[in-house]
């Protein structure tokens, strides 16, 4: 059966949001290396999503008797719409920069779907049509005061609140 594949289901441990090891089938697409890590990019049965898998993180794969067709998966697309590496649908996304880190910011390409307009004060408009915000967020968290998010707003109290969680924690003793 030429282009077409066989399902997948593939474990993984307990971890972060899951007490109990997680059984999964998946239409696996594509490893991908992003980020120093090797990524499984599948349909998965039980979100009823695209999802991307850390390899690291599977403790097993076994094969189905279950076939599916690759073919309407262009990975290109995919890809591109990733900040790193989640991608999906995009949304458009503004950062004003400072002053500070405006040469920064305009010596490298961050996404291919950028554009940068000058702002107030020698300052810079990062503008990004990206999928996952967790990615941006944390990227942008690094900035600290130099960078905010202008649009959209749920990003920006994502951030907000973030930070606001991150100077409640104590830091080493009193």
């Amino acid at each position: 059966r030429k282009g077409r594949r066989r399902v997948n289901t593939i474990e993984s441990p307990a971890w972060f949001a899951y007490k109990k090891p997680v059984s999964r089938e998946v239409d696996p697409y594509k490893l991908w290396y992003a980020s120093n890590g090797l990524y499984l990019v599948a349909y998965d049965h039980r979100s009823e999503d695209l999802r991307v898998f850390a390899v690291e993180r599977i403790n097993s794969v076994s094969l189905t008797n279950r076939r599916f067709d690759p073919s309407g998966f262009d990975f290109e697309k995919f890809a591109q719409s990733a900040f790193v590496m989640i991608g999906g649908d995009s949304q458009e996304v503004e950062i004003r920069f400072s002053k500070q880190q405006a040469p920064y910011i305009r010596e490298r390409t961050w996404h291919p779907s950028q554009s940068i307009v000058d702002g107030r004060k020698g300052g810079i408009v990062l503008k990004l049509k990206v999928a996952d915000f967790g990615e941006i967020k944390r990227w942008l968290i690094g900035f600290g005061a130099d960078a905010l998010v202008v649009k959209p707003a749920g990003l920006r109290r994502e951030i907000a609140a973030e930070c606001a969680r991150m100077s409640k924690r104590r830091v080493g003793p009193k």
